[in-house]
């Protein structure tokens, strides 16, 4: 202990020495519960002041020229790297390892006695415990010994003397990736003169600042971090010390007494924090220890699903809800890249970024990755952009060539948003898609937003939940399409959520199967928190079978029917899917007409009748496609749902033989829906980046989102 407090006190003086300040009231070298450590304010401090402020010279940085590299006080492998291009994050790496072999010699040394061990990203996982994240959204197939000896062990061996046999070793350079990795700050500069900004791809490891711990919740932080090129100088025992930029973390806000120092390091979910830094942020309880499953709340967890998974899911739930029917198939296929291509050009896929612009749309629709996902946060689990992807996956061909002609001239739509529909089938179709955005932008756009789309960036298509309304058959096939995503993308884990709830309440021996304990509960929390955003898309799939559509008030979703199918207080009941409002093409439809009611039926067959089957159905038929949505089981019953709406011997069916069935309909598809909602039963919860050899997280920017 007297050893460290030493070590604590000499890097203070070495920080000072050099023109850095520490505000008196902060302790940088405080300790935390589970062995962790922190910045902590030892008294009151008001918001704006000072907390800690580093001249550049006192930090580890590639020197980004020559002259930078020969300076005074540089490090002695600066003018090397500086001769031997690298990436930002390799030579980083590289220039800490020559600091840490050059060991008292090094002028950054009481910095570097600092500096944790060792960190618990996974760059540094054994390939057993890197098989624990298999199917989360930091699964990487890369090795970090076949970057070694390809792109740093030749490096290492040319210069003995800045990297002796010792400090070259595999095991060392993951250890300094990592603390790299971790601690490193990409920045932005601005000159305070000229109030410039400027930004690039320089990373800097900062003394001190890089102590602060990061949190999700914005309430909980109380620090802001800005880069400086405006000379400065300072007074130090007598000594004036000059320093041309400089880094600066102030107080956001009032900070008390022991509360701790807190930054943010991007609005990233779990799987991207234990990637890069070596832990998951677990609020302000922290994690609750082994033998327990604490609460998942980061709200930036988030899933991807790629586009072809969406395609087959669409498939998979047409074929069930037509019965196999094989011309509806043959449509789905015929038109399945036409889709996609709309998509594309719509904006609602993102052609990835190689692509030539002439062959976006093309290239878009057969991505499979950049550009062809779709990302489902803990926040929207159930994005825009897939329900409208769902919804024109499940046209038909009429109704695509309906809204392509609408989005064909963007500047036509623009013209005529605020004309009203004509008896053409253009302007119909232009009413049915136009500004279909959801009732929330509806609502905004009610409330004067004048946000207006770039003409070089049109927003993406949307076509909220009107449709959806409009027709309940074919809200009932997108919601079997949503139980297909869930299915197949839980699939991509080797392990369910009870078995990962067991895991963390009942852990096996640390070591079991070359795996630590500590790395085990890690994967094990991101794994859960993953699959918490699937079963919240699983929810919502369910809720769209029991009539609450996405976007609907609270008040509204809190008044949701108890009984499938019964409207509740308040709530509008969507339309039948009579030939009129149904869209004779959609699939639910043609469901409906298999049960009885459907496109062109009869009103007293069940043209304007609303029940769960489908639009105007009243047999099982839908029922059972429901089933096959929501547990993968198979059916056949829609002839069968048919023939039971008729009496005995074949005899036409009579009024109360018709009601007799719908509600023999409506009670079991109840019943298969409250058994294929499972979330309630499951042990946990309530409710552009690639961070491998080579790249760091921006320390000082929130991290955008995932793109829808």
């Amino acid at each position: 202990m007297a050893s460290a407090s030493a070590d604590n006190s000499a890097f203070l003086g070495w920080l000072r020495a050099r023109g850095g300040f520490v505000h008196a009231d902060v302790s940088l070298f405080s300790h935390l519960p589970e062995d962790d450590r922190g910045v902590v304010a030892n008294a009151n401090i008001a918001k704006g002041e000072n907390l800690v402020i580093v001249p550049c010279n006192a930090c580890l940085s590639l020197p980004s020229d020559g002259e930078e590299a020969a300076a005074e006080g540089a490090p002695a492998a600066a003018a090397h790297l500086a001769s031997q291009p690298a990436s930002p994050f390799l030579g980083s790496v590289l220039l800490l390892m020559a600091e840490l072999a050059a060991g008292e010699k090094s002028g950054h040394r009481p910095y570097l006695s600092a500096l944790p061990g060792s960190v618990n990203c996974v760059l540094g996982w054994s390939d057993a415990e890197r098989a624990e994240l298999k199917g989360t959204t930091i699964e990487d197939s890369t090795s970090p010994s076949d970057v070694y000896e390809r792109d740093v062990k030749p490096r290492l061996l040319a210069r003995p003397d800045l990297w002796p046999a010792p400090h070259a070793t595999l095991e060392e350079f993951l250890r300094v990736a990592g603390l790299v990795q971790s601690r490193a700050f990409h920045m932005e500069s601005e000159n305070w003169v000229t109030g410039t900004r400027t930004s690039g791809t320089r990373l800097y490891l900062i003394p001190a600042i890089d102590m602060i711990n990061h949190s999700t919740d914005p309430a909980r932080r109380n620090t802001s971090l800005h880069k400086f090129d405006t000379r400065m100088e300072v007074e130090v025992d007598g000594k004036t010390i000059a320093f041309d930029s400089f880094f600066a973390m102030k107080a956001d806000r009032d900070i008390v007494a022991g509360e701790q120092v807190l930054h943010t390091y991007g609005d990233l979910a779990d799987a991207q924090l234990l990637h890069t830094y070596g832990f998951v942020d677990l609020g302000p309880g922290g994690d609750t220890g082994p033998g327990t499953a604490p609460p998942l709340t980061n709200p930036h967890d988030y899933v991807t699903v790629a586009v072809r998974d969406v395609a087959a899911a669409c498939r998979s739930a047409l074929n069930k809800a037509v019965e196999g029917d094989k011309k509806e198939m043959r449509d789905f296929d015929a038109t399945l890249e036409a889709k996609l291509a709309l998509l594309a050009t719509s904006h609602v896929l993102a052609a990835p970024p190689s692509a030539d612009a002439a062959d976006a749309p093309a290239a878009a629709a057969a991505a499979g990755g950049a550009g062809g996902e779709f990302a489902l946060t803990r926040r929207t689990p159930l994005p825009d952009g897939l329900l409208t992807a769902l919804q024109v996956l499940l046209m038909s061909s009429e109704e695509l060539e309906e809204l392509q002609a609408e989005y064909a001239d963007q500047a036509a739509v623009a013209a005529s948003a605020g004309a009203g529909a004509s008896d053409s089938k253009s302007s119909k179709a232009k009413a049915k898609f136009k500004g279909k955005k959801g009732k929330q932008a509806q609502k905004k756009e009610e409330e004067g937003s004048t946000a207006t789309a770039s003409p070089a960036e049109p927003e993406p298509l949307s076509l909220g939940t009107e449709l959806l309304e409009q027709d309940e058959g074919f809200a009932q096939v997108v919601a079997m399409a949503l139980m297909q995503i869930v299915d197949a993308a839980m699939v991509r884990y080797p392990t369910s959520p009870k078995d990962d709830a067991k895991t963390l309440k009942h852990p096996p021996p640390g070591g079991e199967g070359g795996v630590r304990a500590d790395r085990l509960r890690l994967a094990t929390l991101v794994r859960l928190g993953e699959k918490d955003v699937l079963q919240l898309l699983k929810k919502a799939a369910v809720m769209i079978m029991m009539g609450v559509l996405p976007g609907q008030d609270a008040a509204d979703e809190a008044a949701a029917p108890a009984a499938v199918g019964a409207p509740a207080a308040g709530k509008k009941k969507r339309k039948g899917g009579g030939a009129e409002e149904g869209g004779a093409g959609r699939p639910g439809a043609k469901k409906a007409k298999k049960g009885g009611g459907g496109a062109g039926a009869p009103a007293k067959a069940g043209g304007g009748t609303t029940k769960k089957g489908g639009a105007g159905s009243v047999a099982k038929g839908a029922a059972s496609a429901t089933k096959g949505g929501a547990d993968g089981a198979t059916t056949k019953q829609g002839a069968k749902g048919a023939k039971g709406a008729k009496g005995k011997a074949g005899k036409p069916a009579t009024p109360a033989d018709e009601a007799k069935a719908a509600k023999a309909a409506e009670a079991e598809e109840e019943r298969e829906l409250l058994q294929s909602d499972d979330s309630d039963k499951v042990g946990y919860g309530d409710v552009d980046f690639d961070d491998g050899i080579g790249e760091a997280h921006d320390r000082l920017k929130p991290h955008a989102a995932p793109r829808d």
